[in-house]
């Protein structure tokens, strides 16, 4: 449960040898209070993310942070405090999705 750069991923010696990856999620509920606005908002963000993500080639954590702008649904402060991305934050849609672009396994 760790946001890593590339460089955690590629420093030599590192068990397991793993090609980058991210999670994001949710580490508390989401809505039931004004702080959460309204549910149109939200279906635009969880739509616009991964528009950003993987038809603008942004990375993991502009998409998620241009989502959230666009969409108008919560402010920085309540995303923060609320969404987790693990690993590679900077992660592209599709960075490392092919042997050639990493050399472990």
């Amino acid at each position: 449960k760790a946001t890593n750069t590339i460089n955690y991923y590629t420093a030599p010696g590192r068990k397991p040898n793993s090609r980058p990856s991210a999670f994001v999620g949710w580490e508390k509920i989401v809505g039931g209070t004004r702080e959460w606005g309204f549910t149109s908002g939200y279906r635009g963000f969880r739509g616009d993310w991964m528009a950003h993500w993987s038809l603008q080639f942004e990375n993991l954590n502009q998409a998620v942070v241009n989502a959230r702008v666009e969409s108008g649904w919560i402010t920085q402060q309540t995303m923060d405090g609320a969404l987790r991305i693990y690993g590679l934050n900077t992660l592209g849609f599709q960075d490392y999705d092919s042997r050639s672009q990493w050399p472990g396994p």
